[in-house]
């Protein structure tokens, strides 16, 4: 199954994010990050459709035009080690 290009663009300012250390995940979601790490430059690549990375890609989205998120300085940085959080296998 392939994302549509607009889906992809949507995706890149929160994959940037991502990558910036700016979002961490409050526990483990093995199927989003499995859907996540399914995203390249050209389109989604899993097997199934990829509603919980769609989601929440939508919610991030709705969430960066808002007011400024507080400061989460107290989380550890062992949950920002790959691409799109904790998955060392995404690199």
């Amino acid at each position: 199954m392939q994302a549509s290009r607009g889906k992809v663009v949507r995706a890149e300012p929160v994959s940037a994010l991502y990558e910036q250390g700016k979002v961490v995940h409050a526990g483990t979601f093995p199927q989003l990050e499995d859907q996540l790490c399914s995203f390249t430059p050209q389109g989604y690549e899993g097997e199934r459709s990829p509603d919980r990375a769609d989601a929440l890609i939508w919610g991030m989205t709705e969430l960066m035009v808002g007011p400024p998120a507080p400061s989460y300085e107290g989380i550890p940085d062992r949950q920002i080690t790959g691409r799109w959080g904790n998955r060392a296998r995404c690199r």
